[in-house]
C-alpha cells in the first residue's frame, strides 16, 4: 500500500515562492501555492524582473543613498520607498539606516561582502 503524496503548502508567488513550489511538485509531493494577488510574481519579483543579482552586493548604505532615497520616495517603482507616519520605530530606524549613510560606516560593510 502506498501513502498519498505529502502536501506542501507555499504562501507567496513571487520568484522565490514559485522556485520552492516547482522543486517541491518535482520531488513528487502535491503543492498548493498561494498568492494575494491574480497571478504570480506581481510585487517584489515584478519589481526585480524576477531576477536573483548576486553581484549586486554593495550595501545600500552609502553616502549617495542619502539623497537618492529622497527622490525614490516620490517615485511609484523606486527600489525605496515607505510610507512616513508618526511611528517612533520607523523614525527611529530611518535616521539609523540614513546616519549610516557615510563613506566611514560603509567601507567596513563593503570590505565584509
Amino acid at each position: 500500500m502506498t501513502s498519498p503524496p505529502q502536501t506542501a503548502i507555499i504562501v507567496g508567488g513571487g520568484i522565490a515562492g514559485v522556485a520552492t513550489a516547482w522543486q517541491l511538485a518535482r520531488r513528487g509531493l502535491r503543492v498548493c501555492l498561494l498568492e494575494r494577488r491574480d497571478s504570480v510574481a506581481l510585487e517584489t519579483s515584478f519589481a526585480n524582473a524576477g531576477q536573483v543579482s548576486p553581484s549586486e552586493v554593495a550595501p545600500w548604505s552609502k553616502p549617495s543613498t542619502l539623497f537618492k532615497a529622497l527622490g525614490w520616495m516620490l517615485r511609484p517603482g523606486a527600489p525605496f520607498r515607505c510610507r512616513l507616519s508618526t511611528d517612533p520605530a520607523q523614525w527611529r530606524w530611518l535616521w539609523g539606516f540614513l546616519s549610516r549613510c557615510t563613506a566611514r560606516a560603509n567601507e567596513p560593510g563593503l570590505r565584509r561582502l
